[in-house]
């Protein structure tokens, strides 16, 4: 298990953004590829204060990612522009009251295809108003919360 960053992201005086999107990796990507992507993630999200985890099986990617909104969105046209991948679909993009995953600048893990399959089908939907007023999060979100919270091995 690779430990978090040491310290937490500090928290945004500004309204943090998140992402989620899935999308298929153009090549299939073994342990050292991985890891090359992980090394750069991190160096760049740590740069912006992004924070988020992502995770990869069977050339499929899934990442949540969320920070504060201009470096949000600079790192977002960068993925998407990124030739590791593509078809990239976005499940949800939102301001967020508070960070879900605030020690990552990026945690990755590979999940087993069905906890991959329920994750990207999830319902990530969730009316902005219920959100603010209830502190509430998407169907999908408290899915991929509960998910990680059982990953004893991380990258």
């Amino acid at each position: 298990m690779i430990a978090p960053p040491a310290g937490p992201v500090s928290p945004a005086a500004a309204l943090l953004q998140c992402v989620v999107y899935v999308s298929t990796a153009i090549q299939p990507m073994g342990t050292p590829q991985l890891e090359d992507l992980l090394v750069e993630a991190r160096r760049l999200n740590r740069e912006n204060r992004i924070s988020g985890v992502l995770l990869y099986g069977d050339g499929s990617f899934m990442q949540y990612f969320e920070g504060e909104a201009a470096p949000m969105a600079e790192t977002y046209v960068r993925i998407r522009n990124s030739r590791r991948h593509s078809g990239l679909i976005e499940l949800l993009n939102m301001p967020v009251a508070a960070r879900q995953f605030g020690s990552w600048h990026m945690g990755l893990s590979r999940p087993t295809r069905s906890d991959l399959l329920a994750l990207s089908t999830a319902d990530w939907a969730v009316e902005q108003a219920q959100a603010d007023a209830r502190r509430a999060s998407a169907p999908g979100l408290a899915l991929l919360r509960e998910f990680w919270s059982r990953q004893a091995y991380v990258f």
